[in-house]
């Protein structure tokens, strides 16, 4: 009987310590991940949102700056590329032969010339001009 029991403690006993240690790395493992899944951060999913096109720029037939009109620009009607708003100013002159006809410094709008052959314009901080029609 003795040595059953001797036969019995020298198999069970090794098996208990092996099921223990493996349970004991098991134990171990788990808690480990558990512990990474708790700290690492979980990439969250964002709706995406729609990328809004940008505005056409408007069209500009001639820039800000001095121009003769009839050589460096065609003579017409112009109105400003864009709307000014109520805090921006632009200045515009038509003149001929050094002598101011006609100049202004609005403030906001979207202002208007009538350039007519042989004249020299000039426009500063205005954006750029559009051609609206014909002499």
């Amino acid at each position: 009987m003795r040595k059953i029991i001797i036969i019995t403690l020298a198999i069970f006993v090794p098996l208990v310590m092996l099921v223990g240690c493996g349970a004991f790395i098991v134990s171990t493992a788990m808690s480990s991940l558990e512990s990474n899944a708790l700290n690492t951060p979980v990439a969250s999913v964002q709706p995406r949102t729609p990328v809004a096109s940008a505005a056409p720029s408007p069209r500009v037939d001639v820039q800000d700056g001095t121009w003769l009109v009839g050589e460096d620009i065609r003579p017409g009607r112009y109105r400003a590329a864009k709307v000014l708003d109520a805090t921006q100013y632009c200045y515009w002159e038509i003149s001929e032969g050094g002598i101011t006809e006609k100049n202004d410094l609005p403030q906001g709008g979207r202002p208007t010339v009538h350039l007519k052959e042989g004249r020299e314009f000039s426009s500063q901080d205005c954006g750029g001009w559009v051609r609206t029609g014909g002499e």
